[in-house]
């Protein structure tokens, strides 16, 4: 992935921010927006690593001290300060110490940093999941932060990452006032040329010592194949990002570094093109179709059922006592003396597609100032399914009794 300068206008962006912080002490604060996997925690990490290594060359101070805070792990105000005070190794200053507010707080800790002779050395702070700061009902972390990074004489930066768009709505008044304001937005935005080149170094990745020139040429008709092509276009329309394709391929490069001298040189493509199928299918399962592959017999003929029922009467809700005689009626049309059970293991069943969300309650019924009173047996609902889902899993369901393939033949 680091062949890749995907993002070489963002990354460019940001290193001159952090150069007007060092060189021209210049306050600053801004967002990386971008979806996830779209490289928001690698970019900052690797500015951070260019311009460590920019300050060597000059001979300048190298240290630049970052803090590393997540949304995720620092849920609170409190948690925060901790974290803060153990990155910047002042333990011993606020042991001991009762302060009014978060602030007197967060000052005397700026403080306590700067008077160790460390005046020059500039604080950078990277927020990661900065959409969870602002969950926090006063916003005091993001309000002190901004505020001393506006006020401070002191050379400080804040860096937030982020996968919501709309994240400046969610900050307040006071604190949107205190934000610089600069917004650098990732989106995967590459050709698919280059996403076929990632592809290719990501599965050439564990190749261990074999031969470059075979392997080069076994790559090159490998993604030269129409179908393979045709897949990976149907995974870039879909999803781009470099994570997922990282996990699409984790299989295929399993295989292809287990391959032997021999099968590259024959260019014996089978065993990575059945591998590259199954892990699309392993990353891209249907939910929906799972669950319905895991019913029981019984479940799934009552799935038939409501499918028969919402097919003679579309656009009414059933209810159990419905499905329940409908049910009887197919088990003796089909002349399927086995399925017959007793109501309590029907309801129960019945009960349980309920709770796999296969079956819902009708609007007329969720808005009913009683619904809340009714039990499940007598709610009105309707089949959450359609007919082509209910079929391919029919077909696909290993050992499915005649009456309900027959059914699914009709």
């Amino acid at each position: 992935m680091k062949f890749f300068d995907i993002h070489q206008q963002s990354q460019e962006d940001l290193l001159n921010l952090l150069r007007r912080l060092v060189y021209h002490g210049e306050n600053n604060s801004s967002l990386v927006i971008g979806p996830r996997g779209s490289g928001k925690t690698f970019l900052i990490n690797k500015v951070i690593n260019l311009f460590t290594q920019e300050l060597r060359e000059k001979n300048c101070s190298d240290d630049l001290i970052v803090v590393y805070l997540s949304g995720c792990l620092q849920v609170d105000d409190k948690s925060a300060l901790l974290e803060i005070t153990r990155q910047l190794k002042l333990e011993n200053c606020i042991n001991g110490k009762v302060f009014g507010s978060f602030c007197d707080s967060f000052e005397f800790l700026l403080k306590s940093f700067r008077s160790g002779g460390q005046t020059s050395k500039p604080l950078v702070f990277i927020m990661d999941e900065f959409d969870l700061f602002t969950k926090n009902k006063t916003q005091l972390l993001l309000y002190t932060l901004l505020n001393t990074i506006q006020s401070s004489s002191s050379p400080m930066f804040m860096i937030g990452a982020t996968c919501r768009i709309d994240v400046l709505d969610l900050l307040e008044k006071r604190i949107k006032s205190r934000f610089s304001h600069r917004q650098i937005y990732l989106f995967n935005d590459y050709s698919f040329e280059t996403y076929i080149e990632m592809a290719k170094f990501f599965i050439q990745f564990n190749t261990g010592s074999k031969n470059d020139k075979n392997i080069l040429e076994y790559l090159t008709n490998l993604f030269n194949d129409k179908n393979i092509l045709k897949f990976f276009a149907r995974q870039y329309d879909y999803d781009r990002s470099m994570s997922t394709l990282r996990r699409l391929l984790i299989l295929p490069a399993l295989v292809f570094d287990q391959l032997s001298n021999e099968d590259i040189k024959s260019m014996n493509l089978d065993s990575v093109k059945k591998e590259l199928v199954k892990s699309y299918n392993l990353l891209n399962i249907d939910t929906k179709y799972s669950l319905l592959s895991g019913l029981s017999i019984l479940e799934l003929t009552l799935v038939v059922v409501m499918l028969e029922m919402s097919e003679i009467y579309p656009d009414e809700p059933f209810n159990f006592d419905l499905v329940y005689s409908a049910y009887l009626k197919y088990l003796q049309k089909k002349n399927w003396n086995q399925q017959k059970h007793e109501r309590q293991i029907i309801l129960k069943a019945y009960e349980h597609l309920i709770s796999l969300k296969f079956v819902l309650p009708s609007s007329d019924s969720s808005s009913s100032s009683r619904s809340t009173k009714i039990n499940k047996e007598h709610s009105l609902m309707y089949l959450a399914l359609d007919k082509d889902e209910i079929q391919l899993c029919i077909d696909q369901y290993p050992n499915c009794p005649t009456e309900l393939k027959y059914y699914s033949m009709v």
